[in-house]
């Protein structure tokens, strides 16, 4: 089902590929409880979904919302992998702090914590490590990457975008061709050619995306851009340069006039050759 494609994960996507069609999220409404696949009612919900349905049903619903916070009951599974020793799918109750999921885990010298995958916030420990795993503070939907100091963020973000590009189904054009100049906004920044103008850009072309893509991949693609600039500033801050004069960093003066000399240069050996 969905042939492997992320955007699948959109229930409207899935229900398209399972008609034999091409994965690409409908307009909602309607949703699919009301007209799914063939156009008949669908329950399209995640396996830990009817896992915990299955399990409300035997011990009833009271035992469930014993767990958890008032807003998030119940429990959560965790795909935690990354800088730790003890990777795995762990089952936390809803309000556990980001601190000790890490303690749980061993995360040796966690800096930084990217929940909820690409799409999710990438957030600090140091500053955020006593945010509660919950709807109401700093929401996961079970993906849990921890990286220490040894890692470029800057170069994961990157990696990042390049994956909603690759993934972007392509039918809308903020999630088309945003993602794209967004990566290439981040890869200008990790060159060391962007300046404050650029930072600038990034952050209301990242909003643009998030508010008028068609699905939730391009509602949320902008987000390791936008969270790393908001919790990580000082990693842009590093890398950006004075703009000087009327020119962007990005125009490399020098490097257009080697090519006019060499344009030059090749025309004058034609007419000499002739």
């Amino acid at each position: 089902m969905g042939a492997g494609a992320y955007i699948c994960g959109d229930e409207t996507a899935l229900i398209e590929s399972l008609e034999g069609k091409r994965g690409t999220p409908r307009v909602k409404p309607p949703y699919p409880v009301n007209m799914g696949y063939l156009g008949k009612p669908t329950s399209a919900n995640n396996v830990e979904t009817f896992a915990a349905v299955a399990a409300i049903i035997e011990h009833g619903a009271s035992w469930f919302k014993a767990m958890g916070t008032a807003e998030s009951t119940g429990t959560r599974l965790l795909s935690i992998s990354g800088d730790c020793s003890a990777p795995g799918i762990y089952e936390i109750a809803w309000g556990i702090t980001l601190a000790d999921v890490l303690a749980k885990a061993g995360a040796r010298d966690p800096w930084a914590v990217q929940v909820s995958g690409p799409s999710g916030d990438c957030v600090s420990v140091e500053k955020d490590g006593q945010r509660a795993i919950a709807l109401e503070d700093l929401s996961c939907n079970g993906s849990f990457m921890i990286f220490d100091r040894s890692r470029d963020l800057l170069d994961i973000v990157s990696q990042f975008m390049q994956f909603f590009v690759n993934e972007s189904c392509g039918i809308c054009v903020p999630c088309r061709s945003g993602n794209v100049d967004l990566f290439k906004k981040i890869n200008r920044v990790i060159d060391g050619k962007a300046c404050q103008k650029d930072l600038d850009e990034v952050v209301v072309w990242g909003k643009l995306v998030r508010k008028t893509s068609r699905c939730g991949l391009g509602g949320t693609s902008p987000k390791p851009i936008l969270t790393t600039l908001q919790n990580f500033p000082e990693l842009y801050a590093a890398k950006l340069v004075k703009q000087a004069g009327p020119l962007l960093p990005s125009f490399d003066l020098e490097e257009s006039r080697r090519g006019y000399r060499e344009a030059i240069a090749m025309l004058n050996d034609r007419r000499t050759v002739s």
